[in-house]
């Protein structure tokens, strides 16, 4: 097994899932260590295209119009060591007819001076669903600071569902800060 495969293996393991799940075609993943894309799966109708950067990755999502992805995609976003800085950059554009269920995967378990930051443009395509679940396992420390911000605009008949939740450990500093702009309804 690949030095790079075991730190994908060992960096999911703290977020307390299965990682069998990774080795299922037809789950999506992207597993990605501070600014290091350890390990990507995609399912056909999504595009995913990651770009390092020094401190983070920017990431362009797209889901086709009128794809169904039938399993929740499994993001991973993580930094093992006591102290760093994690900035993703998301630019997420859902067709329209689409549905997607993404499962956030964030872990910061040794977390003593660790800041991860996120900054969202998403865009939801007309009668789209996105949801987006976000599960953070954090150190018992209390040194994670955790900052998400999205602007979201929906379009006609488009759903937007979200939920953040702490499985472990302690949060230390979390601003959650979401715009959304909802076109007409139906």
């Amino acid at each position: 097994m690949t030095s790079k495969r075991n730190k994908m293996i060992e960096l999911y393991k703290t977020t307390e899932s299965d990682v069998e799940i990774l080795k299922d075609p037809d789950v999506a993943h992207l597993i990605v260590h501070k600014n290091e894309v350890m390990g990507s799966n995609l399912v056909p109708g999504l595009q995913m295209d990651v770009t390092e950067l020094e401190d983070g990755i920017k990431l362009k999502l797209q889901l086709q119009d009128g794809t169904v992805v039938k399993k929740p995609v499994h993001l991973c976003f993580g930094v093992i060591p006591e102290t760093g800085l994690q900035n993703i950059q998301m630019d997420v554009e859902i067709g329209k007819d689409s549905k997607i269920s993404i499962l956030s995967h964030c872990t910061f378990p040794n977390a003593v001076d660790v800041k991860h930051i996120m900054n969202a443009k998403i865009t939801v395509g007309e009668n789209a669903e996105y949801q987006y679940f976000e599960r953070h396992v954090h150190g018992q420390k209390g040194g994670i600071k955790v900052y998400p911000t999205a602007n979201i605009t929906l379009e006609k008949g488009a759903r937007f569902i979200t939920e953040f939740e702490l499985l472990k450990g302690r949060v230390g500093e979390i601003y959650i800060d979401y715009n959304i702009t909802g076109k007409e309804d139906r």
